[in-house]
Formats: structure tokens, C-alpha cells, sequence
């Protein structure tokens, strides 16, 4: 009966909760649009539409040279930026450095300050520019500002933001109006430049985060339709610790392609550890829903049936309704097995219980058939 009234509470409360976030969500996101239509007024700025449907997008003319303004991130409260449309291809990147850049030995432009590009001969001559370099230092000498950034035909400095309120605070709006300025005269002077001849930013995207995305969605749809969950493990981390052995190797061979192909001088490091990040959070997925149907789909073992006897049961809000077998959880890992709630108010400790397994095409044994009670 408690068991009951538990499941009962956590189903009518989930719900609420999900509304509560949602609303609460809303109305901190609310606040923030108009604290953000105040500050792009106070710029002189105009509202022009919204970005992904929600974040609002200003733009205010300096001279010719239409400036974009926006935010990004949760809420879009982390990061204002600014950006202006450039005549020329290229890519180029300079930001705030903390102590993982120096311990990757990322290349530095001045003190604290970080650079990478992909055509070294292209980036130096703007780097070397005298006045390129007053403008970098006196942009990131100002409180707040995160990185300023040439990529494809875009010019966009941000700024790191905390929160309109404490953004308010921390820079003044003439700062702000002063930094556009200082935006509008670096395009200017790049615009005086020929375009880059490499670029592969875009394609670098692709590779380093979209592809491995798309791949695992392609792979967890596949493991979806063909019906993983009638293929259970009887130790999900069985599942987990194979997809780690069998994709690893596959991971490194598909960094090192990525390092090859998109990969520079001073964007190794990047490229490296992005592809390895995204890789290895996509693994478990990968492996609870296509390996798992691999596994079973592709078995050609027979099935053993096997008797063991219910040493323990126990309940787990967020894990279900759980049973210790004495033979099967004697020596493996992973301590019980899930099992439906009627079974389990059938089940007693004592209770001997019947199953068949299968060995896996992977080698981890599934639940041909679940548990039944044995007279």
C-alpha cells in the first residue's frame, strides 16, 4: 500500500514540478526581455526581430555599418553580443584566457589574451597591425569582455554577462557605445583585406559536434524502431562498460581523421578535445539503445533457462521495483534486477523464480524470458 501511494504521489507531482520550472522559467525570461529592450533603447538601438524565436535581436547604425545586438545562452542571460557583416571570408579568434589555456599551451597574443586561426599568413597580417593590436588591448582591458571572433563573413564581439542587472552595473553604457565604435572601425580595416584562403570553421563544426550528434540520434532512432527494450541486459553497466570497449577505438580513429582534416596550428587542441567530449557523452547513449539492440537482435545463441531463489526486494523512487537474485547477483557488479509491480507484490523473499538468458551478440547476456514465480 505505501509502495502504491508513493508511485501515486510521484506521478501527480512530476507534472506540477515540470509546470513550476516552466513557469518560473517564463516569468525570470520575461523580466529579462524588458530589461533588454530598456538597454537597447538607452543604445539608441531599434528592435528587429528575435533570434531562435525568443531572444530578442537590435540593431543600431553606426555611420554605414549596420551593428547587430543579441544574447545567447540560458535565458539568453550569459552573453550580449555584437556583430557586424564583413566583406571577406576568414577566421580568427581572440578571448579571455584562464589556467586550462595555459596548461594546453594555447597561443598567445598578449598577456592573458588568446588567439587561434586557420591561415597563419592571413591572421598575422592582421595581428601585426599596429593599430589591431591598441584596439584588441583596449577592447580587453574592459570589464566583462569575453572574445572577439572573425568567422566566415561575421565580426562579433561578446561580452560575458552574469544577468542584465549585474551586466548594468559592471559596464557602462557609454563603454558599450564606445566598444561598437571600436568594432565598426576593426571591420572597416578588415574589409581593406583580401579574404583568407583557408577556411574550414564551418566544416570543423560539423565535424567536431554536429556529426557525432546527428550519428547518435540516426543510431538511437534505429535501436527505437527495432525494439531495444525487448533485449535487456541483465546488468545495464554490462551494456555501458562493452559500448565504452567497442566505441573507444573507434572514437580516437575518428579524432585523429577530424585533427587531419580540419585540424591547424593553433587549433589542435580545440579540435582534440571537443571531438573527444562529444564523443564520449554520445557513448552511453549509443550504447543503452543501438548496442542493446545489436546485442539481442543478432544473438544466435540458444536460450539457458536458469532457477535461482529471491534473496532481497526493495523499491527505489527513481529505480523501480527491485529483486537480489542468491546465484545470479552472487558475483556480478550490478546488485538486482528491475521487475513490474505486480510481480514484485507476488514475489517473497525465499520465493524461487525461473528465467531464460541469452549470451549476446556483444557478449552481454539479456532476459530471453523474465522472471516467473516456480511452485
Amino acid at each position: 500500500m505505501t509502495l502504491g501511494l508513493w508511485s501515486l504521489k510521484a506521478e501527480v507531482l512530476l507534472p506540477v514540478i515540470l509546470v513550476l520550472v516552466v513557469l518560473l522559467w517564463y516569468l525570470g525570461y520575461s523580466r529579462h526581455r524588458r530589461e533588454l529592450f530598456d538597454f537597447y533603447s538607452s543604445l539608441g538601438a531599434r528592435h528587429a526581430g528575435n533570434r531562435w524565436l525568443i531572444f530578442p535581436l537590435a540593431e543600431l547604425e553606426l555611420g554605414r555599418v549596420r551593428v547587430k545586438i543579441y544574447t545567447e545562452g540560458g535565458q539568453g542571460l550569459y552573453t550580449l553580443k555584437a556583430s557586424v557583416e564583413l566583406d571577406v571570408v576568414g577566421y580568427l579568434k581572440l578571448w579571455r584566457g584562464n589556467i586550462l589555456d595555459r596548461t594546453l599551451l594555447r597561443k598567445q597574443y598578449s598577456d592573458n589574451i588568446f588567439v587561434e586561426y586557420e591561415d597563419k599568413e592571413w591572421a598575422e597580417q592582421i595581428l601585426n597591425r599596429e593599430d589591431f593590436k591598441n584596439w584588441v588591448i583596449g577592447l580587453f582591458s574592459l570589464p566583462a569582455v569575453n572574445f572577439l571572433e572573425i568567422k566566415n563573413k561575421t565580426l562579433t564581439l561578446a561580452w560575458h554577462l552574469g544577468g542584465m542587472s549585474r551586466f548594468k552595473k559592471v559596464v557602462k553604457k557609454e563603454e558599450v557605445l564606445n566598444v561598437l565604435k571600436i568594432l565598426v572601425g576593426i571591420s572597416q580595416r578588415i574589409n581593406s583585406m583580401p579574404s583568407a584562403k583557408v577556411y574550414k570553421e564551418s566544416l570543423r563544426s560539423w565535424l567536431t559536434l554536429k556529426l557525432p550528434v546527428l550519428t547518435t540520434l540516426l543510431l538511437i532512432a534505429i535501436g527505437l524502431a527495432g525494439g531495444f527494450y525487448r533485449y535487456k541486459p541483465l546488468c545495464d553497466h554490462e551494456i555501458l562498460l562493452v559500448g565504452f570497449k567497442v566505441l573507444t577505438p573507434i572514437i580516437i580513429l575518428y579524432t585523429a581523421l577530424v585533427l587531419f582534416l580540419v585540424g591547424a596550428s593553433t587549433l589542435g587542441q580545440r579540435v582534440i578535445l571537443k571531438t573527444l567530449f562529444v564523443c564520449l557523452i554520445c557513448t552511453p547513449f549509443i550504447s543503452l539503445f543501438f548496442l542493446m539492440w545489436l546485442n539481442g537482435r543478432f544473438d544466435s545463441s540458444k536460450p539457458e533457462t536458469i532457477r535461482d531463489t529471491i534473496t532481497r526486494k526493495y523499491y527505489l523512487i527513481r529505480g523501480g521495483h527491485r529483486i537480489l537474485l542468491a546465484e545470479l547477483h552472487k558475483n556480478r557488479w550490478c546488485d538486482s534486477l528491475r521487475v513490474s509491480e505486480g510481480f514484485y507484490m507476488k514475489a517473497k523473499v525465499g520465493d524461487k523464480v525461473e528465467y531464460a538468458v541469452k549470451k549476446g551478440f556483444l557478449g552481454v547476456p539479456w532476459l530471453y524470458r523474465g522472471l516467473t514465480l516456480v511452485e
